[in-house]
């Protein structure tokens, strides 16, 4: 906007001086105005944009860098080797075949192993049953409530009985209502020595009678307070009996919660003894470890291999890496992350460098340079010849 607005002036300037050496023209040969007016063009059409070009301080790219001679090379590739020792009990992939990360290529014989997994999933079934079984906890948990429930009724029929033993009321009665008759008989016996014929036989008989009922009242009343005492001590007997029982039963609560946590910890390890079962299955296969192509297959079934010996060979073409040299005058860290286009074999494919050596070669003074680029059609292949220019940066 700054820019067309100075612009506009100096047209406007332009054209004064035009019109000033128009008017010029009756004083002043054609030459001369012709050579005038040339230079005010000029200096006006060159002075017009440097304050704009100052103001905007245009970018001026950096030179790309070029590297004539590339070689085409794998990121990833894999020599694909067991990890036990066996026959192998069958290979599912040829050379050629895409496979993609953790297929399985191939499997050692391993029917022990697959015993071993089932053998541990039966133990480990057992062990979760006796984890969730709590019956007999919760059996001996009832026990104790109603263990601790039966004392406590004892406990309330221990101290009925110890008040009612505590008391011989009956006996305090039937003694006074024994010595109320003995009074009444003493006091007929001297009547009837006072005054002959007030007092008959027969009531004296009936006062006999009464007081020998009285006495075995007492008697009666005497023997039913032990009863009671003995009571008491029975309900003393009963309660240490209940006491017992608890104390029997915390115990199997406690035996309970034992018995519960060495289930769980038992569970634990049957879930551990699985899990290592299922690892020792596991090693008996080989999976591919990225997604890629076979291109070795050097293994077939009924084969006898030592752990760690390769059977397959796989890699991946969708990803590829260009590696070239570079001047060492050239290279720097900064390249790395830049844009490259890598030309290979007609076609031009966009990479990125990831990788600029820190070391320089000591017979000519270069650096090893790596772009790594997408190969989706997977058309350019390991070993193949090109060039690629690295993209300049605007500064």
């Amino acid at each position: 906007m700054v820019l067309r607005q100075r612009n506009t002036i100096y047209t406007q300037q332009v054209r004064k001086h035009v019109m000033t050496f128009s008017m010029m023209k009756s004083s002043r040969s054609a030459v001369s105005w012709t050579r005038s007016a040339m230079m005010v063009l000029a200096a006006v059409t060159v002075m017009a944009p440097l304050p704009a070009l100052r103001a905007a301080g245009p970018q001026v790219p950096q030179d790309s860098i070029r590297i004539d001679r590339i070689k085409i090379k794998l990121i990833h590739a894999a020599e694909v080797s067991v990890r036990e020792a066996g026959a192998i009990d069958s290979v599912s992939v040829q050379e050629g075949d895409r496979v993609k990360a953790g297929r399985i290529l191939a499997i050692l014989d391993n029917d022990q192993h697959a015993l071993n997994v089932r053998s541990a999933e039966l133990n480990l079934q057992v062990a979760e049953l006796r984890a969730e079984d709590d019956s007999a906890l919760e059996s001996a948990k009832a026990q104790l409530a109603e263990a601790r429930s039966g004392r406590q009724l004892t406990e309330v029929s221990l101290e009925i009985a110890e008040k009612e033993s505590s008391e011989d009321l009956l006996v305090q009665i039937a003694s006074a209502e024994t010595r109320l008759r003995q009074l009444e008989l003493e006091r007929a016996q001297g009547a009837r020595k006072s005054f002959k014929g007030s007092i008959s036989e027969s009531q004296i008989d009936r006062l006999k009678t009464s007081v020998e009922k009285g006495n075995l009242e007492i008697q009666q009343a005497r023997k039913d307070h032990d009863v009671k005492g003995l009571k008491t001590k029975a309900e003393v007997a009963a309660l240490q009996q209940k006491s017992d029982e608890v104390r029997r039963f915390e115990a199997l609560v406690v035996q309970g919660k034992q018995e519960q946590l060495v289930a769980d910890l038992t569970r634990r390890l049957r879930h551990n003894e699985l899990r290592t079962a299922e690892i020792g299955l596991e090693r008996r296969n080989v999976r591919a470890p990225f997604d890629g192509t076979i291109v070795e297959v050097n293994a077939q079934p009924g084969e006898w291999v030592e752990k760690g010996a390769p059977v397959l060979r796989i890699i991946d073409l969708k990803t590829l890496r260009a590696e070239g040299l570079l001047s060492a005058d050239k290279a720097s860290q900064k390249l790395v992350g830049r844009q490259a286009a890598i030309r290979v074999n007609g076609k031009v494919l966009t990479g990125k460098v990831t990788f600029v050596s820190p070391e320089i070669n000591s017979v000519k003074p270069e650096v090893r340079v790596f772009v790594e680029f997408k190969n989706a059609d997977e058309t350019v292949l390991p070993g193949m010849n090109g060039s690629l220019e690295i993209a300049p940066v605007l500064r």
